[in-house]
């Protein structure tokens, strides 16, 4: 609490460049993926909401890693879905509370992460539902590039995958508290994934089983 009220009052934040912004938000993020203080540092964002320098380097720190999470894989990056289920399930006051751009932008940014994690997960399974309906078709032909343009890179699939097993894996119950309608949505998709997407993983169907 005292470390909030020294950053509310200080005055030094006023006269940050970007670059001292960039700086300040890479060691936030370092100290909650490396050291595992990722509740302490949300809780560090409230009194630097404020500052929309803060809120758009933040913004664009998350996106860029969230990026790198689901494109490269998780290696040396640190558990980026627990960091943004950290993000949603933090105490944040009333009027910081809402996923909208213009109230809370780094609570928007995770949340439409997320939501992109879904949307992969959702098209992948109406292309396999697609596919399995097409019982007209020879198996050469729902094997062909008509089919195949419609489904995402399966690495990536299975990581989007794997990307929501973490965050409920992380945020667990608090997620079901405060984001019910997200959990339906993560659930919809995931449902789908396990009985009838064979591109998922059995790493992967391990995990979101658990």
């Amino acid at each position: 609490m005292q470390i909030k009220r020294n950053i509310s009052a200080c005055g030094y934040l006023k006269q940050m460049s970007e670059d001292n912004w960039n700086e300040m938000c890479k060691s936030l993020v370092a100290s909650a993926l490396t050291d595992g203080e990722m509740d302490f540092v949300v809780d560090l964002f409230i009194p630097l909401m404020e500052y929309d320098l803060f809120c758009e380097v933040m913004c664009s720190e998350l996106m860029s890693l969230c990026s790198s999470f689901v494109m490269n894989g998780p290696s040396g990056i640190g558990n980026i879905p627990a960091f943004l289920g950290a993000i949603l399930c933090a105490n944040w006051p009333r009027q910081m509370s809402k996923a909208i751009d213009t109230i809370n932008p780094i609570l928007y940014t995770s949340v439409s992460v997320i939501k992109g994690w879904i949307l992969v997960l959702e098209e992948d399974n109406m292309a396999v539902l697609k596919a399995a309906n097409s019982s007209s078709d020879s198996v050469e032909e729902l094997n062909s590039s008509s089919v195949e343009a419609e489904r995402e890179d399966p690495e990536i699939v299975n990581r989007c995958a794997h990307s929501v097993c973490l965050l409920c894996e992380s945020a667990q119950r608090s997620l079901w508290m405060k984001w019910p309608e997200l959990c339906d949505e993560i659930y919809a998709a995931i449902k789908p994934c396990i009985t009838h997407n064979q591109v998922i993983t059995g790493f992967v169907l391990s995990s979101i089983d658990c």
